[in-house]
């Protein structure tokens, strides 16, 4: 099922819709995709009760671990968030897969009744001993909301683990 199928079959009239971004030295082309066509997409997409979140990520010892954004259906505030960042850091395979997980499933205020879904786009694996999902599931549950996180790039397999 695409992305835009579960938004279709959806079973509430409000949608939270998140990007999680690595934006370590090897993303580059993928923040240049989304910096230049996040706007048309979020507006081609939006039926007016929708909002988004645009979140990154590199790991420790960079500039920054995490850096979350709350839901807005301000795209304008998005994009020039969007517009900020730039591909550096990283240098070895993994990164703060989990950490991003956990802030923006826990520490991001969803709201009860909306569909939500959340892109990963990634291109590495999260650490060794960090199961990222595992980590996302339980303050889940906790506060009662689903997300489908639809994962991107060829960290999929690692965290299907």
């Amino acid at each position: 099922m695409s992305a835009l199928s579960f938004l279709l079959l959806s079973e509430y009239s409000e949608t939270e819709v998140m990007f999680i971004l690595d934006t370590t030295g090897s993303m580059g082309d993928e923040i240049t995709y989304l910096q230049k066509d996040f706007s048309a997409i979020a507006e081609e997409v939006s039926n007016g009760h929708m909002t988004f979140s645009v979140n990154f990520y590199r790991d420790e010892g960079d500039d920054y671990v995490t850096r979350c954004n709350g839901f807005t259906d301000d795209v304008k505030s998005l994009q020039s968030a969007l517009n900020a960042e730039y591909a550096d850091g990283g240098g070895d395979t993994p990164e703060a897969v989990a950490e991003i997980l956990s802030e923006t499933m826990t520490e991001i205020e969803w709201r009860e009744d909306t569909n939500k879904i959340a892109f990963l786009i990634s291109d590495a694996p999260p650490h060794a001993d960090e199961h990222p999902l595992r980590a996302a599931r339980q303050p889940r549950r906790q506060r009662s909301h689903d997300a489908a996180v639809l994962l991107a790039g060829g960290q999929a397999r690692h965290l299907r683990r």
